[in-house]
Order: structure tokens, then C-alpha cells, then sequence
């Protein structure tokens, strides 16, 4: 059979500049479905920048025996409801599939409102997509494939279990059809080394997708070759997307230990981002993943409040969270960023006071730590305590992600002003992503030219000049808010040197351009502004 796999393309066009990358999900279905002797193609309209119509002209003319499009996130779910009602109309005939973590967790929501939907797949679908395949056409095989939802012919739909984890161990290695793109744009490519976590955060819905809280790994071995596999194809900076990269246990150090000597046997150079719990960071551990090629980390401390900690259910410590960002530092990581969450449901003006200075003293502080409000998405332990409390502000549509009032009502003031604060330093904003993109594009060239290190070195200052204008300008705002002031208008304009620095790194950057070869000038448009001030 012919099955076409969709990512829609998001409205947003800042993500396409921001956050662009493969979908490793639809990626492993693709391998599994021509493992199983169907042919799969894979569209990624995030990743080919390609609009529905486009897309629909494709269908129509492959005329595929089933179509998936997944919902990459509840926030993307408006996005993909859009393509399954356009896909029928085109295609009235061809079943239509659907799954991701949103689809799975409000799957009778997404049944009962959207009848363009003949089949939703709930968890993990590389076994039951093949399954869904055998069973077209025939109700008494569909009430048989483990996690699938479907319609009866009565009308009603059926909701069958959820199948048992997948094996990542036997499965095949993703298919890399889609990552061209990413490697004509010098952007990281995505691979993980395992599924799952087993932490239970209140902010996560990762749980109510898999259904357990446990970590499973692949094999050193497949991880490695995998990795080589991409290096011959010409990628040597690598996104690892497990949740915990590793952890604290004696299994995960004996992972490390051969995952170790296999890549350092390959001689290959890689740049790796990976992720990590605070409680799990350990200095000789990224001393030894930065041999192999470990540049650039994340660590999920989340809050430097210990009330805050306790409700997001972190089981960790303030001081646990400091020791960690220190180890990385030490241990020579190039980035060390912070998962951090400012405000969320019950923030106080208290906590709000312990995270400004924990942020005041982190070295990996970006101004974006001050903004991060918690998203209560469905099926997390935060959105049931919103619901039951009557905090939930209700949203236009079914899907929206969830908005909750603040308890506290400096908070809210806080937040209200932390907005202001935004729009005040929007362009600063808009000229840190769009710098971004072009010391990618000029990395990527792979030329050295003369104006390099001054353009890196004034990059650098202007981000730290940035986050640590706004950090000062919310402690101003923190203080008038604790006294029952208005903050004056100042604390929301950029200061003239900021905008000093940014009229240089104008003026160096078409240089730059120009000794390598690059157009001149943004390739981010000044038009997405509204759209990162809401990323």
C-alpha cells in the first residue's frame, strides 16, 4: 500500500526561521512501514517550507491508500484539523489517520468533533500503523490493532487499548528522506539514544502519551551507527531529543561506557546538543561527552524557588539546580542554557523575587528565562489543578493550550508588565533571532573570512547586553510592583547603546556576507516580529 505521512505548516512564520527540524516520529514510521513492505513518502511541509495547496496537488496526484497527518503539538492542532478537513474535501474516498501526544490524550475530543477522522492513533505508532494497514476495510481486524481509534460503521467510534511500549531496540533506523533542507541550512539534525523519562512533572503530558514513567534505550551500537551513517551523508551537528540523554544510574554508566569507546573507535568529529535533569548532571560524565563532541547542553532546573520546585513536582533543590549549571560550566560545555519557568500557576511575588536573583546569578542567563509562563497542556497534572480550581480562562477554540489566572494579583501585574517589557525591546528581540540565522548561514559556508572574529565577538556582547538590560529593567519593574508603583516609561525602551552595538553588527554584517558569497543583507523578515514576541 501507499501511505502518505504529513507534518502540516504552521501559520507561524518565525518557526520556519526559529525551530526548524525534521519529525523524528513520522521519520521511524516511514522505516517501518517500508520495512513492512509498504511504500511510505514522507511530506514535511514545516521542513520544505510547502503550503496545503501544494500539497493537496501532490495527493491527488499519488493518490495514496491512506494519509496521516500528525498533530505535532496542541499548539500546532488548529494547523492540522485544517489540513484533514481540506485533505477530505480534495480526497473524499481516502482514509484518514491521525496521532502525536495532543491527539492521544484528548483523542475522543478530536473523534467526536472532527469527522473527517477515520482513524486515530493513540501512543507510539510504529506497531500500530502497520497493523491499521492489514485491517482496512475489515471492522473485525480493527477492533483488534492495540491503540487505535476508529469509526464503526454504525457510527460509533471504538476505542481500543493502548499497546505495550515499543522496543526501541528492534526497530528500524529512521528514515532521513526529509533532512535535506537541514543540511543546505546548517542546522542540527535530530537522533535520539532513547524514549521516555522518569520524572512527573506537573507541566508534562509526556506521560499521558506513553502511559509510564520509564526510560528506554537503544543500543550504544545502533546509536553509533546511526551517527556515522549521518556523517557520511555530510552532518556532523547532532540534536538528541531524548528527554534525559542519561541519568544517575549504575545502567546508564554502563551505556556511557561503550557508547564512549565505540565513537571514540570512529574518529569522527561531531557537535552534539543534548539534554539533561539537574539531578542527573555530572561533571566526569560531560567532561567525557565533550571528548566525544558534546557543545551545547540543556538542563531542566525549571525554577530557583523551592516552592515552585515542590509544585512542579521536580523532586530536586535550588542548590541541586546551582551545583548543576556549575558542573557544566566547568566541565568546558561551549552553551550551557537553563529549562527555566518564571511564572506558573502558583507563583507567588515571593518566588517571583527567588528566581530573579537565582537567574541574576546563573552565567547561562538569557533574557528569555524572565518571560517562560508554564503552558498547562491537556493531560498534564497542571491543567486538572487549573480546571478544578476555576483558574482556566477559556480559549476561542477546543485545542487552544490552556490560560490560567494568577492567585496572586502582583503576579499578574508582574506578567502584564513583563509584555510591555517585550514589545519595549521588540527589535532587540527580532535582531537576536534574525543574527542568529545569518551566523549560521555563515558558518555554514564554511569560509573563513577576515571579519569573523570581530562579528562573533560583537554578536556575543549583544547578547549578553540584551539579556542583561531586561534583567535589570524586570528587577526595576519587580521592586515598583512590591511598592505599589508604577514603573516609569524608561524601563520598557531599549538604552542607546544597545541600539549603538546593533547599528554595528549592521554594519560588519553585509561585509561578512559579501567575502562569503551570501546574499546581502536579513533573511528574516521584519513581518515575523508578532510572531517571536509570542514565541
Amino acid at each position: 500500500m501507499l501511505v502518505v505521512l504529513i507534518q502540516p505548516r504552521t501559520p507561524s512564520a518565525a518557526l520556519d526561521f526559529r525551530y526548524r527540524g525534521e519529525h523524528l516520529g513520522l521519520s521511524s514510521l516511514v522505516a517501518v512501514l517500508k520495512r513492512a513492505g509498504h511504500r511510505a513518502i514522507q511530506l514535511d511541509d514545516a521542513l520544505d517550507k510547502r503550503d496545503l495547496a501544494s500539497t493537496l496537488l501532490i495527493l491527488e496526484a499519488l493518490r495514496p491508500d491512506l494519509v496521516g497527518v500528525t498533530v505535532p503539538a496542541q499548539t500546532a492542532a488548529g494547523t492540522a484539523i485544517r489540513y484533514i478537513e481540506a485533505i477530505r474535501r480534495a480526497l473524499p474516498q481516502t482514509p484518514i489517520c491521525t496521532g502525536g501526544i495532543f491527539a492521544t490524550v484528548a483523542y475522543e475530543e478530536f473523534m467526536r468533533r472532527c469527522p473527517s477522522i477515520d482513524y486515530l492513533l493513540r501512543g507510539e505508532g510504529e506497531e500500530t500503523l502497520p497493523e491499521l494497514l492489514d485491517a482496512l476495510g475489515d471492522e473485525q481486524k480493527l477492533s483488534q490493532v492495540a491503540g487505535l481509534s476508529y469509526r464503526r460503521s454504525n457510527g460509533g467510534v471504538a476505542n481500543n487499548p493502548l499497546p505495550p511500549l515499543a522496543d526501541v531496540t528492534k526497530l528500524p533506523p529512521v528514515d532521513r528522506g526529509s533532512i535535506g533542507p537541514l543540511i543546505a541550512e546548517n542546522r542540527r539534525v535530530a537522533l535520539y539514544a532513547g524514549r521516555g523519562c522518569y520524572g512527573e512533572c506537573s507541566f508534562c503530558s509526556l506521560h499521558a502519551f506513553w502511559g509510564a514513567r520509564c526510560v528506554r534505550k537503544r543500543s550504544p551500537e545502533s546509536v553509533v551507527e546511526e551517527m556515522v551513517a549521518l556523517s557520511d551523508m555530510g552532518v556532523s551537528k547532532l540534536r538528541f531529543i531524548d528527554d534525559i540523554f542519561l541519568d544517575s544510574s549504575e545502567e546508564s554508566k554502563r551505556w556511557l561506557n561503550r557508547f564512549e569507546s565505540l565513537l571514540q573507535a570512529e574518529q569522527r568529529s561531531f557537535n552534539l546538543w543534548m539534554q539533561f535533569r539537574a539531578q542527573d548532571v555530572d561533571g566526569e560524565m560531560l567532561r567525557r561527552l565533550g571528548r566525544l563532541g558534546l557543545k551545547k547542553m540543556l538542563i531542566g532546573v525549571e525554577s530557583g524557588d523551592q516552592k515552585s520546585l515542590d509544585a512542579m513536582r521536580k523532586h530536586t533543590d535550588v542548590a541541586q539546580n546551582i551545583e548543576a549549571v556549575e558542573k557544566a560550566v566547568a566541565a568546558g560545555i561551549n552553551e550551557v542554557a537553563i529549562g527555566f519557568i518564571m511564572f506558573h500557576p502558583d507563583s507567588t511575588f515571593e518566588s517571583i523575587g527567588n528566581n530573579l536573583a537565582f537567574l541574576a546569578r546563573m552565567p547561562t542567563f538569557r533574557y528569555k528565562n524572565l518571560f517562560s509562563k508554564a503552558s498547562a497542556y491537556a493531560g498534564t497534572a497542571m491543567y486538572a489543578r487549573i480546571a478544578d480550581e476555576g483558574l482556566e480562562i477559556p480559549g476561542e477554540n477546543w485545542y487552544d493550550v490552556c490560560d490560567y489566572y494568577f492567585v496572586d494579583s502582583r503576579v499578574q501585574q508582574l506578567w502584564d508588565y513583563s509584555r510591555q517589557l517585550r514589545i519595549g525591546f521588540a527589535h532587540g528581540i527580532w535582531f537576536e533571532t534574525a543574527l542568529d540565522v545569518e551566523e549560521r548561514f555563515l558558518k555554514g559556508s564554511k569560509i573563513d573570512y577576515p571579519v569573523k572574529t570581530e562579528l562573533h565577538a560583537l554578536g556575543a556582547e549583544f547578547r549578553a547586553m540584551l539579556s542583561q538590560q531586561m534583567l535589570e529593567r524586570f528587577q526595576s519593574i519587580f521592586r515598583c510592583v512590591g511598592e505599589g508603583l508604577c514603573p516609569e516609561q524608561g524601563c520598557f525602551e531599549m538604552p542607546p547603546e544597545l541600539l549603538e552595538l546593533i547599528g554595528r553588527i549592521q554594519a560588519l554584517l553585509p561585509i561578512a556576507q559579501q567575502q562569503v558569497g551570501l546574499p546581502v543583507g536579513f533573511s528574516m523578515p521584519k513581518e515575523t516580529l508578532e510572531d517571536i514576541l509570542k514565541l
